[in-house]
């Protein structure tokens, strides 16, 4: 028997809801204030003219392994840019690099990529070996070598004077990409694709799928659709990975129907299958998700994309989630332009993105800043000590009874 009353009180059925009420407060999260997302005043121009017609496009961003942020676009004379006698290689894939830590100020405007066709992209991601990885599709014109047609990966293996591998073919026309390749938990690579059996607005089979490679990219499966109802189109799906499950993924689209609604779906296998396609219903109302980019900033999801504002003008627009996309904010308006947007987006610290964007022919970026980061709720884990240490607290008041 316990000789001292106050220890043994510590043990009775009382004193251990106490326990595991002063357990639960001290792993819950604390109160925190409300997100608040805010937009840069000031765009600033991403890519200057590479010196190659003078139209870029397709703004993509990414931060290299040395902690450099690089830019990738396309340049040609016109958003199709094929070849002609003043510019016998049809649009090339740029690059440059960012003279300073905030992105807001970018060097000269190198080559990247240019084959013989007209290369549209470029999509980047580097590996964890340091090897960076660029897709790009290569797109048809009269004339063209149909084997030549699809989409294709280049490598650049790390080291100095290293080169670009000769261009992989990863899927046949009529598939099309638009967002870089994803890299899974497990070292899976995914990337997500769109087969399209007409240029627009003539399309009547258009839908997104996704291939994976569990080899580095070295080799590729053949693409698997996401399922869409009968008579709907959707394409230029982006893919990220949720935490909220083992291989759980989800994948935005872009809606292509009569009324654009944006659309996603559920692989809770690491991309070998997946959900039928559902239409967003966002509570705002505006329903428009065109060419979704998405990027996890700390315990946040965030989407980029062309929508449309309340009057219907086309925007640079931005949403996140708290919840692992079971909702989403409102839509919050990074810019507005006549055209074109084709947003992507890189994190610059844990409470600053850069998000870059096109206002067709030219690329911009500007700073979004996100403040009240909300703690993520107790993780299993957390959840298991708690209930194993209330185990032994009824275990030591049952043996000292």
């Amino acid at each position: 028997m316990i000789s001292n009353p106050p220890f043994r009180r510590a043990f009775t059925p009382a004193g251990l809801l106490a326990a595991i009420t002063i357990i639960g407060a001290t792993i819950a999260p604390a109160a925190q204030a409300a997100v608040s997302v805010s937009v840069g005043s000031t765009r600033y121009n991403m890519m200057t003219n590479g010196g190659y017609g003078g139209w870029e496009f397709f703004p993509r961003l990414i931060q290299l392994q040395d902690g450099r942020l690089m830019g990738g676009f396309y340049e040609g004379y016109s958003e199709g840019s094929p070849p002609k006698p003043s510019y016998p290689r049809g649009g090339q894939l740029m690059y440059t690099i960012a003279t300073n830590s905030e992105g807001t100020s970018w060097g000269a405007p190198q080559l990247l990529y240019d084959g013989p066709h007209d290369e549209v992209g470029p999509e980047l991601t580097q590996l964890s070996n340091g090897t960076l990885l660029c897709t790009y599709w290569n797109r048809p014109y009269s004339g063209m070598d149909p084997d030549q047609r699809g989409t294709y990966l280049i490598k650049l293996p790390p080291g100095e004077g290293a080169t670009w591998s000769a261009p992989q073919l990863v899927a046949p026309y009529p598939y099309y990409d638009n967002t870089p390749i994803r890299v899974l938990s497990n070292g899976r690579l995914v990337k997500s694709l769109y087969y399209q059996d007409a240029p627009d607005p003539g399309a009547t089979v258009l839908y997104d799928a996704v291939s994976v490679s569990d080899n580095g990219g070295d080799t590729w499966s053949a693409p698997v659709a996401i399922p869409l109802p009968s008579g709907t189109l959707a394409g230029e799906a982006d893919v990220i990975q949720l935490t909220n499950g083992t291989g759980k993924l989800l994948a935005v689209e872009r809606g292509c129907d009569a009324i654009p609604v944006g659309r996603y779906s559920i692989s809770n296998d690491y991309g070998d299958t997946w959900s039928n396609s559902q239409p967003f219903n966002f509570a705002d109302g505006r329903q428009r998700v065109d060419a979704p980019y998405l990027l996890r900033h700390g315990s946040m999801i965030l989407m980029g994309y062309r929508g449309l504002n309340a009057s219907g003008t086309l925007v640079a627009a931005l949403r996140y989630s708290l919840d692992e996309a079971a909702t989403w904010s409102d839509q919050i308006v990074v810019d507005s332009f006549s055209d074109y947007a084709y947003p992507s987006m890189v994190n610059l610290s844990d409470t600053s993105v850069l998000y870059a964007y096109s206002t067709g022919g030219n690329n911009y970026v500007r700073q979004i800043t996100i403040t009240g980061m909300p703690i993520p709720e107790p993780g299993s884990l957390a959840l298991l000590l708690a209930a194993g240490l209330a185990c032994l607290l009824a275990y030591a008041w049952r043996k000292r009874r």
